[in-house]
């Protein structure tokens, strides 16, 4: 499980990309970033570049693809809290 504290500067990092334009909840910067780069928009491709080659600020190589693929955990990990039989059950039992 992921330690509280990393939690919660992931939960700050969402809430950052969500306040900027056209941001999507449970999105990281990160991801808004490399997304902006597959697309082709020139300061996704940039930010994309920076954080590749700033392994002393804690980012890296495939920084980016990386986030991205821990946002689709992260969401899959949601829908499966979500989607728990004995959630639908009880909430089906109240309708």
């Amino acid at each position: 499980m992921t330690p509280w504290w990393l939690r919660t500067l992931i939960a700050l990092d969402a809430l950052l990309q969500v306040m900027w334009r056209y941001g999507q909840p449970g999105i990281t910067m990160s991801s808004r970033i490399g997304t902006a780069a597959a697309h082709g928009h020139r300061w996704g491709i940039v930010g994309s570049w920076l954080l590749d080659k700033t392994p002393w600020l804690g980012f890296g190589p495939n920084h980016c693809h990386e986030a991205i693929c821990n946002d689709i955990l992260r969401a899959r990990a949601a829908i499966m809290e979500l989607t728990d039989p004995v959630v639908v059950k009880f909430y089906a039992d109240r309708s």
